[in-house]
């Protein structure tokens, strides 16, 4: 299966090294498109929908670590590509999957190749357990693994690395996964991340207010912000009337 992806970088002589560099490590990834900005990067991922985004960090205007806070609701996987090593920590506090320092070897490249393609195949993995008839998450806590009734889950929200279950009951399970992994669990489940941090059962909604600063009331009367692509998402669901 080949994989696509975009390149977010200023600097057009790196845009065409990485190119060249996944043709020569043979690596089943295709290069849709490009951009030497942030802005255009962002409108390309919205667009075309790539498997993997080259991130840059230092760009001029918008920052690399600024995109990929906005391009959190994309289910696409960032792989950060940059000349400084002093931004790892803020980069994968966005959950970028890897970090690789320029020059770029084709060794790193693949390593960070196969990381995606081994948390695609553990998202893959989980959505069968999720999707199977006992309708059952599971959940892996800092004490263990939980087993949590999909129909009972009224939100999740993102709390940096960590994500935390709201529950029917009022209850609360803090989670060591990111919010991400679970957007990709529970899609098919009637879930719609509406917000970078926020991911709501469909179920649950009791209001939708469609204004500039968008929101829905859950029925646990929890007030939920809703983004720009959040509201599309709503708007656009054949769930919402």
């Amino acid at each position: 299966m080949t994989l696509s992806a975009i390149i977010i970088d200023d600097q057009q002589e790196f845009i065409e090294l990485l190119s060249e560099l996944i043709k020569s490590a043979e690596l089943p990834l295709s290069i849709i498109a490009a951009a030497d900005n942030a802005n255009d990067g962002f409108l390309s991922v919205h667009k075309l929908h790539p498997d993997i985004v080259f991130l840059d960090v230092e760009m001029p205007g918008k920052s690399g670590l600024e995109l990929a806070k906005e391009l959190s609701d994309s289910p696409c996987e960032i792989i950060f590509t940059t000349s400084y090593d002093k931004y790892a920590v803020q980069a994968f506090k966005t959950d970028a999957i890897d970090y690789l320092l320029k020059p770029v070897d084709a060794v790193e490249l693949t390593k960070a190749f196969d990381r995606v393609m081994n948390r695609r195949k553990e998202k893959t993995l989980h959505s069968k357990i999720t999707t199977s008839e006992n309708k059952k998450i599971t959940v892996s806590t800092l004490d263990g693994v939980l087993f949590i009734e999909v129909n009972k889950l009224i939100r999740l929200e993102a709390d940096n690395v960590y994500t935390t279950l709201h529950l029917q009951d009022a209850s609360k399970i803090v989670a060591s996964k990111s919010l991400k992994d679970f957007e990709d669990r529970l899609t098919n489940a009637g879930f719609i991340r509406v917000h970078k941090s926020h991911l709501i059962n469909l179920a649950f909604i009791k209001k939708f207010y469609k204004g500039d600063n968008a929101y829905v009331v859950m029925q646990d009367e929890s007030i939920v912000p809703v983004s720009r692509s959040g509201r599309e998402l709503l708007q656009n669901h054949p769930g919402i009337i």
